[in-house]
Parts: structure tokens; C-alpha cells; sequence
């Protein structure tokens, strides 16, 4: 299953923020998603990111139809660390994730496992901004998304590719995981127990199998 977005309905899902979700170091956000065919915005899918500065991390799918990752840490767009994705996230299921490591130049960008786009960093060694921002799931994103992860670790390319192959979340890294929303038909954080808000009548959806 999945949860499916209306854009123009600014559907989403939300979670208070907590301690937990304040990741500063070493991250990976990762999900399985299915975007539709309107790029006339960016569209967030995993976000501790609010606008002009409470901004921490962001996974998006940007307005050439790439994927983007945003790091920050201050609060407002001076950077730790990014990426984007000059490979075109197809309309079909795919598995998107990025990762970064303090004191490592740029994020990482993985498209169905293989990782891919280009770099940028001015600040490798500093810490991600944890702010007070809540998490959001598909906030301004038109489509479908399930198994959302996210680690207060760098997962390695061989980890990511698992995930993108089916394993599901909690069998990756488990130590490390931090979020953990299956977005099956009921709202869940299998993880810590997070309430999950659903913000706008989001609605279940199928997706292809997963291997708990």
C-alpha cells in the first residue's frame, strides 16, 4: 500500500517535531515514490524544512523533473551540503534517497539504488540546523509514496540498492533508523511511535510489494 497526494488539494502528512527527528550528522532519507506528470513546482517528499528559516533537510523532486537534497545549517538556504539529479525520475515507482557524511564533500543522490547527480557543499563540516520545523511527507507533491525512512546514518550504496530492491526499512541499518512510516492503510511510525497527521483527505493507494 501507499498514501496517494493531490497537489491541488495541498494534501500531506505530518509529524511534531521531536528530538528524534532532529538529525545532525550523518542522515539518509529515502522512499519509494511515483510522481505525476505536473513539474511546474518542486515537490517535497521527505522535509524538516520550513521557509525563510527554520530549514534543515529536504528531499525533493525539483522543476526539470530531478531529484534535489538540501542540508542546512543555520536555519536558511547557507548550505551544509546538496545535490540534485540530473537523471528524470519516471512516472513509474521508483526508489529515491540521499545521504550525507559530515566532513564529506556533497550529498549523494540515488535513483532505484544507483547513485548519481552532482555535489555541491561550502560547509562539509558543520552540523544540520535541527530547528523546530515539522516533519512533513508529500507537502506540495502531486503522486504516490510508501516506505519512507529516515537514518541518523550515511547508508552505504550497497544498503541503498537493497532498499530499492524491496527490503523494507526496519531491515536496513535498524540501529541507526530513526522514522520509520510504511504509509500502509493505517498511518503508522513502525519506528518510535510518531502520531502521523494526515493534513487534506491524502488517500491509500497500491504500490508493488515490499519484503518485511
Amino acid at each position: 500500500m501507499a498514501y496517494q497526494f493531490v497537489k491541488a488539494s495541498n494534501q500531506f502528512l505530518s509529524i511534531n517535531d521531536t528530538a528524534i527527528l532532529d538529525v545532525t550528522g550523518a542522515i539518509t532519507l529515502a522512499c519509494h515514490a511515483k510522481r505525476n506528470a505536473d513539474l511546474s513546482t518542486a515537490q517535497s517528499l521527505i522535509s524538516k524544512y520550513e521557509s525563510p528559516s527554520n530549514r534543515s533537510y529536504i528531499l525533493q523532486i525539483n522543476t526539470s523533473g530531478g531529484l534535489s537534497s538540501r542540508f542546512a545549517r543555520d536555519g536558511t538556504t547557507n548550505f551544509i551540503s546538496g545535490a540534485n539529479s540530473t537523471s528524470t525520475i519516471p512516472t513509474n515507482w521508483s526508489h529515491l534517497a540521499t545521504t550525507w557524511t559530515p566532513n564529506v564533500v556533497g550529498a549523494i543522490m540515488y535513483l532505484n539504488g544507483i547513485a548519481g547527480g552532482t555535489p555541491s557543499s561550502s560547509n562539509s563540516n558543520s552540523v544540520i540546523y535541527s530547528g523546530s520545523a515539522n516533519l512533513t511527507i508529500g507537502s506540495g507533491y502531486g503522486g504516490e509514496i510508501a516506505e519512507v525512512g529516515i537514518w541518523s546514518a550515511a547508508l552505504s550504496a550497497a544498503e541503498i540498492a537493497s532498499l530499492a530492491k524491496g527490503m523494507t526499512c526496519d531491515k536496513i541499518r535498524p540501529q541507526s533508523l530513526v522514522f520509520y512510516a510504511p504509509l500502509v492503510r493505517n498511518l503508522q511510525d513502525a519506528k518510535g511511535g510518531l502520531t502521523i497527521t494526515n493534513n487534506n483527505g491524502a488517500t491509500v493507494a497500491t504500490h508493488p510489494r515490499v519484503y518485511a
